[in-house]
């Protein structure tokens, strides 16, 4: 009976000692996506018929910036998942309402015209920039079929 509850005892106190660990994980998760500059950014990726696929994507920075928004997002896509090749690549420079100025968050997407059925993801970046500092910060889309 004693060995039973010196078993319980250590269980318990195990338990106990991997919770800090998670909180931790989940704070460097955090503290890698956001900076300076960004707090935080979403993608959305979808279909929306015909071979079309859109990427809109939100930026929020941590105060006014002099821009934020994306600045770059390759497109790969394929007859199937294991066999995307790059597509097409959206600029700032040529996609204008990829970037906002003077704000602190800024909201757009993009919509390329592909083959129907075929699969699709997205490698966006997105960036921040104050009195000529920046950063960005980049995420893949999950694959999605046109």
């Amino acid at each position: 009976m004693k060995r039973k509850g010196t078993a319980m005892v250590l269980c318990l106190v195990l338990l106990a000692a991997m919770l800090p660990i998670q909180v931790q994980a989940e704070e460097r998760a955090q503290i890698a996506r956001s900076s300076d500059f960004i707090d935080d950014y979403n993608i959305n990726f979808y279909s929306v018929g015909g071979g079309k696929v859109r990427i809109a994507f939100e930026v929020y920075a941590t105060s006014v910036m002099d821009d934020v928004g994306a600045t770059r997002i390759l497109l790969y896509g394929g007859p199937s998942a294991d066999q995307l090749l790059p597509v097409e690549t959206f600029y700032e420079s040529t996609s204008p309402n990829m970037i906002a100025s003077n704000t602190s968050s800024h909201s757009s997407s993009v919509t390329f015209t592909g083959q129907s059925g075929y699969y699709y993801q997205a490698l966006v970046y997105v960036r921040a920039t104050k009195d000529g500092v920046w950063d960005s910060r980049n995420t893949w889309t999950s694959i999605i079929r046109a």
